[in-house]
């Protein structure tokens, strides 16, 4: 076969020198695919990626550069092409085909300029497509590097990402890749296309705008490098940011269709294309992309994938009978769009209609956080993988005090921190390893360190922070051991608390001072449930110089609410309550966000010594090492193996036992408030709960399984009276001073508090605490109806 005719030499533009506004994406490595462990790691990745933004950047594809650049070579010299020449193959949009050359000729609305752009779309070359192909004289000699080009983005790029995202969706890896293999039939197809340089004026009275904010049609898009910036991404409603120009760094897009499968678990995210900066708009934008269409016979439905089954998103018994396929949809929306001579530049365009089946194009991006938690919380193997030797999939109790130094070099590695391992259990121990990396993806941390009570936790978070003379500005509406703690046991080691009655963020300023170390408050108030506006307070905290630390209990390990993304940096736990969640084991956990600067801040010269420092040596995780190499080595608060086995079996159920308390929590609070002989009743689901509005704003999920309520008095008796009586009379319910148990606990709370500081906490006397099981929800209503009668039987 004779070599191809010489093409003009083609080299990118220069680089704007503007300072544009860049999106951060994540990049996917995805020379890990095939390495052990790469998988299950790209897609923790990639699921992460998806939850900020439906773009992300792929790298180790193997495509080289010189290879996109001869693409680019060949799509230049086509469209200087004279225009008789490219229109042998149009594409036929009345037909709903894409294939072919789409030359600049609609006018945008209410205008007489004619769109700027030209595309050249190439079919995958396989026998299944072998009538589709197109037919251009000057385009032949040059057609296998296309076909080859166009193979090699499919099979490196395309189908490794369809495989991850079956894997996110807890699907066979195989089932998005194999329907859409590149030897299927599809409108799978290459595209090279240009944007010409619109004139200064044309370009203001279009607003700069060329195209309009839209999702992408199919699966996937794959685009090549452009240093010819002018691709924005939505960021809020009315906001774009730039994508940047990052050689080697392939962007990718999530579609409508893979949205569409994903019941809108996998969001699209609006793009638009806007006048490039001044030193680059009189250059031609060429542009090299891959496009992802749902295959000929690829059903376009709701995928059964288990996650979206547990998320409520995909339900067998309402499964399309009659879906659409991939050949059907992806023709009608085509159409839809490009079939016209009128370009909207200034908004959408109306929904997409086929058949019962709506796309709504105005999608809003990012996606919410509430996906995101939700995806991680389907991976209950977080932070651990089978054991090497016997390959056990349940997590081992390793009930050993010591572990064996390998030789003396490894001794000396280990005490300087310059290699991972395990050394003496106080420190660390493999079995607590697992438990601390899963909560600390879970609440979207850098780190964690188990401790062997809630208590703990905050006593140890307090002590690794601070020494005589310090103080930490505090809610007063706080668990009542952690109030008693700061109120009686701190100021005898000489560390005070500044408690705060209300919960107005300045007013938690207002009380910093120079030996402040931090603001405590929790995410859900014990016992009355009051909702703190978290980014409010975390920025009165930062504006200060100080961390703001969060008792994440109530939001059982950021499944209900996620305080580092609200701001917080340092979260605690007591894993006794709903991480453990059966009554069988104490435990607590800290977190560290890794966002806060310990290094640079002069409140905190702990962090610099006693070794060449924290933050220096552990970068980001500085206050989980601190934690764990110093205050834990000292305090000896260490969780056991046997409880962390316990905690870990506990976790792998929580979303089941969370769901279902919440549910069952908000309807007894229901219940109980249009019950007469309630006095009131505490629930931020409740309309006039003093919490309602941030209940609605931070928790989609709801607040848990807590509520707390007062009885009337009745007759001679008060209402404390009552309440003793109330929880006697029950029967389902157990009166223990738990929470977060799978049985419902019901109790009088803060009892070590005198009267006044119990008043000053929130803990009336009069008030019943209740932490709502998995029973039955008429079974617990029957229990409370019963003993409400009880005591009030007999009595008007």
């Amino acid at each position: 076969m004779s070599a191809a005719p010489e093409l003009p030499p083609y080299s990118r533009p220069p680089a704007t020198k503007e300072k544009l506004n860049h999106l951060s994406l994540a990049s996917l490595d995805l020379s890990k695919f095939n390495q052990p462990g790469g998988k299950e790691e790209l897609v923790d990745e990639l699921r992460k990626a998806i939850s900020e933004v439906g773009f992300l950047f792929v790298t180790g594809h193997g495509i080289k550069d010189d290879e996109v650049v001869r693409q680019l070579q060949i799509g230049n010299a086509f469209f200087d092409l004279p225009l008789v020449e490219k229109r042998e193959h149009p594409c036929d949009f009345e037909q709903g085909k894409y294939w072919g050359y789409r030359e600049p000729k609609e006018t945008y609305a209410g205008t007489s300029i004619k769109n700027n752009i030209e595309m050249l779309n190439h079919p995958k070359d396989t026998e299944v497509l072998a009538n589709d192909q197109l037919t251009f004289n000057f385009l032949e000699p040059y057609k296998p590097e296309i076909s080859a080009f166009s193979r090699k983005v499919h099979e490196r790029i395309l189908d490794p990402l369809l495989r991850l995202f079956a894997l996110l969706l807890e699907l066979p890896e195989d089932y998005l890749s194999a329907p859409h293999a590149y030897n299927k039939a599809s409108d799978d197809h290459l595209r090279h296309m240009v944007y010409h340089p619109h004139s200064p004026e044309d370009s203001a009275t279009l607003g700069n705008q060329y195209v309009v904010g839209h999702t992408d049609f199919g699966l996937l898009t794959i685009l090549f490098p452009q240093i010819v910036q002018a691709l924005q991404v939505q960021t809020a409603p009315g906001e774009y940011a730039y994508v940047p120009y990052i050689p080697g760094h392939v962007v990718v897009n999530t579609a409508e269709v893979l949205t569409f499968i994903s019941g809108g678990h996998i969001k699209s995210t609006v793009h638009r294309v806007v006048r490039p900066p001044a030193d680059q708009a009189s250059h031609r934008r060429l542009g090299l992309l891959y496009f992802a269409r749902p295959a000929n016979e690829f059903q376009v439905k709701i995928a059964p994938s288990p996650l979206l089954q547990r998320l409520g998103i995909y339900d067998p018994a309402k499964e399309d009978p009659n879906p659409p396929n991939g050949l059907e949809w992806g023709r009608a929306r085509v159409k839809h769009t490009h079939y016209r001579t009128v370009i909207e530049h200034d908004k959408p365009k109306e929904p997409f209609k086929f058949g019962k089946h709506v796309v709504n194009l105005e999608y809003t991006s990012p996606p919410v956080a509430l996906e995101q938690a939700a995806a991680a919380y389907e991976r209950p193997s977080d932070g651990q993988k089978p054991d090497p030797i016997t390959r056990a999939i349940a997590t081992p109790i390793f009930a050993s005090t010591a572990f064996a130094f390998k030789d003396a070099q490894h001794v000396e590695d280990l005490c300087t921190f310059q290699t991972p391992g395990y050394h003496y259990s106080r420190v660390a121990n493999p079995t607590n390893s697992v438990l601390e990396e899963r909560i600390a993806k879970l609440e979207g941390g850098v780190g964690a360190v188990a401790v062997a009570s809630g208590q703990a936790a905050t006593l140890a978070a307090i002590i690794a922070l601070a020494r005589a003379g310090d103080n930490f500005v505090i809610s007063s509406k706080l668990y009542g051991g952690t109030f008693y703690q700061f109120r009686h046991f701190l100021p005898r080691l000489g560390i005070t608390g500044k408690f705060v009655t209300s919960n107005d963020p300045e007013a938690f300023a207002s009380q910093i001072d120079e030996h402040t170390k931090g603001i405590l408050i929790e995410s859900i108030t014990n016992p009355m449930l009051e909702v703190l506006d978290i980014p409010a307070i975390a920025a009165a905290a930062h504006q200060h110089g100080v961390p703001l630390i969060v008792d994440n209990t109530f939001g059982a390990a950021g499944y209900l609410i996620k305080p580092i993304e609200l701001g917080a940096d340092i979260i605690l736990h007591s894993a006794t309550k709903w991480i453990g969640g059966h009554g069988t084991a104490l435990g607590g956990i800290v977190v560290d966000s890794g966002n806060f600067d310990w290094a640079n801040n002069p409140r905190f010269p702990e962090f610099t010594r006693p070794f060449p420092g924290y933050q220096q040596q552990f970068g980001r995780s500085a206050f989980a090492a601190k934690m764990k190499l110093e205050t834990m080595r000292e305090m000896g608060a260490t969780l056991s193996p046997f409880a962390t086995f316990q905690l870990l079996q506990g976790l792998e159920t929580l979303t089941l036992r969370v769901d279902k308390q919440t549910q069952n929590a908000l309807a007894l609070a229901q219940y109980l408030s249009n019950h007469e002989a309630a006095l009131w009743v505490s629930h931020p689901g409740l309309p006039d709960h003093v919490s309602h509005a941030l209940y609605e704003r931070f928790l989609p999920r709801g607040s848990g399984g807590m509520l707390a309520f007062a009885l009337k008095p009745v007759g001679a008796k008060s209402s404390t009276q009552v309440a003793r009586e109330f929880i006697d009379a029950t029967k389902l319910a157990y009166h223990a001073p738990n929470v977060g148990d799978v049985r419902t606990l019901v109790s009088t709370t803060h009892r070590q508090l005198t009267p006044e500081e119990a008043r000053e906490n929130g803990s009336v006397p009069e008030l019943i605490r209740v932490s709502i099981g998995i029973e039955d929800i008429a079974d617990i209503i029957q229990d409370f109806a019963q003993a409400i009668e009880a005591v009030t039987k007999g009595l008007q």
